[in-house]
């Protein structure tokens, strides 16, 4: 009988990325190293499970065939029923996290070998790099090494500054509680009657009425009609056909009343009124947003006069369903077992939507173009994973896989030969996993070490020559 999943029918065990053989495992028992022992510890609960397992050993840390007894993880019914959820969530968490990391590696080595290239890197660079025998770990090392070292050797004898706001990743309240549901083997987990805390971060809410500012925050989150300052986007509507714009325009930038509100400037920003939706400067703010603020709103949150609802963090005055967990982590709800929450926790944080900050660039050298042009284009991709995703992805990556090693859901007797072998192998590709999330992490840091860093009061970041 085919078991339900919240993959959505996605087989992560077809992915190149799930379980994808490494090296042979070091022989010394005795490494600090926490993905090496998780490893072994793997490896060890294959060969010592013993019985008709032992027989098939299916399981690529010891690099024979899966294709005896897990076909397709998504499809194993284990022995003990009370596990199934467990091992579903395992299973999904699995697929989340691979994804998530080779695709954080494969982001920093494609932002960095852009950069690089853009300032000049050449083919004799790029063979050294991209050499026979490279790993994925390695090329990401190499380009953004260079990389940093083009950015550096560009800003000499520059002033050249980049100001942004820190970006942050929305966690689903939804796909946290689908999980949780089927941890417990029910059918859904009631959001509204054990909401969630988003601990370190924001709650943002569908609010059917208007959000206040509360005693702990002058600002939060909106998008609706802000009664005060707005700081992020500013959306013309029905009522207010064009917005006052200080930053990108999409729609058309024309002048505008006041000193220097020109219209559109040398750089292509906007400076004036927009008719579309203008997102500011870091660091800039709208003394008010006519139309729809969708960011930061000094005020309350109020319905437009199209919606009957609003996105908002704060108080909400009326009914209101609890969205997602902004630059923070997801705690509580359903009552689940502690294991399986842990998994769920970092299996949504995987999929959480990350948003890329804008950069304001700012040189006083024309020879500068190139630089900035391609620090625009591929630094929020490098920023994005260091400052929102950051060592906590990583801790997720290698807190999971201990689960699979160490967490006492490799009890054969109660998992069955088919659901240990998926286990451990899934347990496996986490493990690679950890590597590469940890490789881009590594490699991003690079870039940002190339400049000098300062928080301005406003809570953004100024990047600078060091």
């Amino acid at each position: 009988m085919a078991t339900k999943s919240c993959m959505g029918g996605r087989n992560p065990f077809h992915s190149t990325h799930v379980g994808r053989a490494r090296s042979a495992l070091p022989s010394p028992s005795h490494s600090k190293d926490p993905l090496m022992n998780t490893q072994r510890t793997l490896r060890a609960l294959v060969l010592g499970l013993g019985g008709p397992f032992a027989l098939v050993a299916c399981t690529n840390v010891a690099g024979v065939t899966q294709s005896i007894c897990c076909t397709d993880p998504t499809k194993v019914t284990v022995t003990d029923p009370a596990l199934q959820g467990s091992f579903n969530t395992f299973v999904t968490a699995a697929g989340n996290l691979n994804g998530a990391a080779s695709g954080a590696l494969a982001d920093v080595t494609q932002s960095c070998r852009a950069i690089a290239l853009d300032l000049g890197a050449t083919s004799t660079d790029q063979a050294g790099i991209e050499g026979a025998g490279t790993t994925e770990e390695k090329a990401a090392d190499g380009w953004c090494t260079l990389a940093a070292t083009k950015i550096q050797a560009s800003l000499v004898g520059s002033a050249t500054t980049i100001t942004y706001k820190a970006p942050a990743c929305e966690a689903s309240v939804n796909a946290k509680a689908a999980c949780n549901a089927e941890c417990s083997g029910k059918a859904s987990c009631d959001i509204k009657t054990t909401p969630p805390v988003c601990k370190g971060g924001e709650l943002i809410v569908e609010c059917k009425g208007k959000c206040d500012v509360t005693p702990a925050s002058v600002s939060i989150k909106c998008t609706g009609k802000c009664g005060g300052k707005c700081t992020g986007k500013c959306s013309a509507s029905a009522q207010a056909p064009s917005v006052t714009c200080d930053g990108t325009c999409q729609g058309n930038c024309a002048a505008g009343t006041g000193t220097g509100n020109t219209g559109i400037q040398a750089d292509g920003t906007c400076k004036g009124t927009c008719s579309g939706s203008c997102t500011g400067r870091p660091g800039s703010v709208s003394a008010s947003c006519e139309g729809e603020c969708s960011g930061s709103c000094e005020g309350a949150c109020d319905v437009t006069s199209t919606g009957g609802s609003v996105r908002c963090s704060g108080k909400c005055t009326a009914e209101s369903t609890p969205l997602s967990c902004e630059g923070g982590t997801l705690e509580g709800g359903c009552n689940v077992d502690v294991k399986c929450d842990a998994t769920c926790k970092a299996s949504v944080e995987a999929t959480a939507k990350c948003t890329a900050p804008a950069l304001d660039i700012q040189t006083d050298a024309s020879k500068l173009v190139a630089l900035s042009a391609t620090l625009k284009a591929n630094l929020p991709a490098l920023l994005t994973i260091l400052d929102a995703r950051g060592q906590v992805f990583v801790d997720n990556v290698n807190a999971t896989a201990n689960l699979a090693a160490n967490g006492g859901l490799l009890d054969s007797s109660k998992l069955g030969v088919a659901g240990s072998a998926c286990v451990v192998v899934l347990g496996s590709g986490i493990v690679t996993s950890g590597a590469q999330a940890q490789a881009a992490l590594a490699a991003a840091v690079k870039v940002k070490s190339s400049f000098s860093l300062t928080k301005l009061p406003n809570g953004d970041t100024r990047l600078a020559k060091k």
